[in-house]
């Protein structure tokens, strides 16, 4: 028994069938990566369908913010920046061919804009990436760049919102100690700057007058603390998805090599 237990130990006269196994779980879960294409495939319809689905009207405009606007920039945390961004494309790619979005103009594909920019905000931002508050900080440049947004220039200072949780990020992380209550915080960060490349944008097309964006003030803070909470949730939620379908996926795959090490006989080693 000493001697079968020093084998099994040493690296090199170690059991060559559980050596199979564990090669083959390793080849299973290199290839199980692979399924992150197909998620993203998955994701671009979802987003597609949820950007057709609208909640309350964007003021000063004929526009509506859709659903969207709460999953889309999770692609970038669950798929990663580049990949998240890609799906986001891709949606828009595949819903204009299939007749889904009609392009009137330039402005109907900058609707999406906010949205990417989310996407790379809340991505990088489990990274402390302090590059990201250039974002918000353009923004607010191009907003007083107009006349309009000069005559309110404190509707801009929402935008300090994600530059702050990025500069500050290590002391919210040291307070909220529970990983959804940290996620809030990036999603509150992302749905600011979505909503900073989105005013800009709609200011600078649509020329929206003062007393609109004076309007809109209460409305935008309960608005984007809404649109955080479905950001953290869609995250959170696809996400435990996504891992308990990859679970499944690697179980069965690892049953089957199992099966065949129960077939194989065990070498015996000499006495």
């Amino acid at each position: 028994m000493r001697l079968v237990k020093k084998k099994r130990k040493a690296g090199p006269h170690a059991n060559p069938v559980h050596e199979k196994i564990e090669a083959r779980k390793k080849e299973i879960e290199k290839k199980l990566r692979i399924p992150k294409i197909f998620f993203s495939i998955l994701f671009a319809a979802l987003f597609i369908v949820l950007s057709k689905t609208k909640m309350f009207p964007i003021l000063g405009t004929e526009f509506n913010f859709s659903m969207a606007v709460m999953f889309g920039p999770a692609l970038g945390g669950l798929l990663g920046m580049n990949l998240g961004m890609a799906t986001i494309v891709l949606s828009q790619v595949i819903g204009t061919a299939a007749g889904l979005y009609t392009i009137k103009d330039t402005l109907s594909l900058l609707v999406f804009f906010p949205i990417l920019f989310g996407s790379v905000y809340f991505a990088r931002s489990f990274k402390s990436d302090k590059k990201l508050t250039v974002i918000p900080l353009l923004m607010m440049a191009a907003f007083l760049a107009n006349p309009i947004g000069r005559q309110v220039w404190f509707y801009s200072l929402y935008w300090l919102i994600p530059v702050a949780v990025i500069q500050f990020k290590d002391r919210i992380d040291a307070a909220l100690r529970h990983p959804v209550a940290r996620t809030y915080s990036y999603a509150l960060g992302t749905a600011f700057v979505d909503h900073s490349v989105g005013s800009v944008i709609y200011l600078w097309a649509f020329s929206i007058p003062a007393e609109m964006w004076i309007a809109a003030m209460p409305v935008t803070l309960f608005e984007r603390l809404l649109i955080a909470l479905g950001i953290t949730f869609s995250f959170h939620g696809v996400k435990a998805a996504m891992n308990a379908l990859q679970d499944v996926a690697v179980a069965v795959a690892h049953a089957q090599p199992q099966k065949e090490a129960q077939k194989e006989p065990v070498p015996v080693p000499a006495r």
